[in-house]
């Protein structure tokens, strides 16, 4: 399977899954105007919604403490619910081995935008770090230095012309995105966006969130953005740009010598 099969193929199975969830969202049901708090909660309902939408599917035999596993006899496709909201992804669907991991976002059409991700989902996206237990996808625990070495040494061998340097670092023969299923408050209705798909220009990059997006002035589900090494690179600008924006403090203070002055 190629990148661009496994979007369309992601997109149709997500789409699948949440059709056989009947949840509505009643604005009267969130306890907090706060939008932070009124994702979280339909968060927590839309999850708990589609474990019962696909209860008759439990593989009690499959789940562990940590993920229940529902199991679609007729397509034979797997889909995992985390039991720890600490997860990387809410919920995940597995399918001839490929994996396609998913985030639930909330939103309303006065929401400006919404933060996406960081460290972890990160070095998953560019490096295809993780470990596999049964099919599922645990991410390796590293943090921001770790990630730019890498990038680093990627790019010392693109500038030596090294080759194959693209598919050693960046692991590109291993299919990979981040779903994120997009539904709005007011309506119920929902929409896919696989991250690495979305054009340049409509990720934010902020100092503090990492990323943003507004899913609201998105015009296409799917773009034509199917080229999976064309947006690895696209990942690590905005990266670069992220990490950037963050040392612009540390370089105005980085011309004087602190130490001189009894702070």
């Amino acid at each position: 399977m190629n990148y661009s099969d496994y979007i369309l193929t992601g997109n149709k199975l997500i789409k699948y899954v949440i059709s056989q969830n009947s949840f509505t969202y009643n604005n009267s049901d969130y306890s907090s105007n706060e939008w932070r708090y009124c994702s979280i909660e339909g968060e927590k309902w839309f999850l708990s919604s589609l474990e019962q939408s696909w209860y008759y599917y439990l593989d009690k035999s499959k789940s562990t403490n940590d993920y229940k596993n529902y199991i679609e006899k007729e397509n034979w496709f797997r889909l995992i619910i985390p039991t720890s909201s600490r997860s990387w992804f809410d919920f995940a669907i597995i399918l001839d081995n490929y994996f396609y991991p998913i985030n639930i976002k909330i939103t309303q059409n006065n929401w400006k935008v919404s933060n996406l991700f960081w460290v972890k989902v990160l070095d998953y996206l560019l490096f295809y770090n993780y470990i596999e237990e049964n099919n599922i996808h645990f991410i390796k625990k590293r943090n921001e230095e770790a990630i730019a070495l890498d990038i680093k040494k990627s790019l010392i061998d693109i500038k030596n012309n090294r080759l194959e340097v693209d598919l050693r670092y960046y692991n590109l023969d291993k299919i990979r995105d981040y779903f994120f299923l997009v539904i709005d408050k007011d309506t119920s209705k929902s929409k896919v966006y696989p991250f690495l798909n979305i054009k340049e220009q409509d990720i934010i990059v902020n100092p503090k969130n990492a990323f943003q997006i507004n899913f609201h002035t998105l015009e296409d589900e799917i773009t034509s953005d199917l080229d999976l090494w064309q947006n690895i690179q696209k990942l690590v600008n905005l990266y670069y740009n992220y990490v950037s924006k963050k040392a612009i403090p540390f370089m105005i203070l980085n011309w004087f010598d602190l130490s001189n002055l009894d702070l």
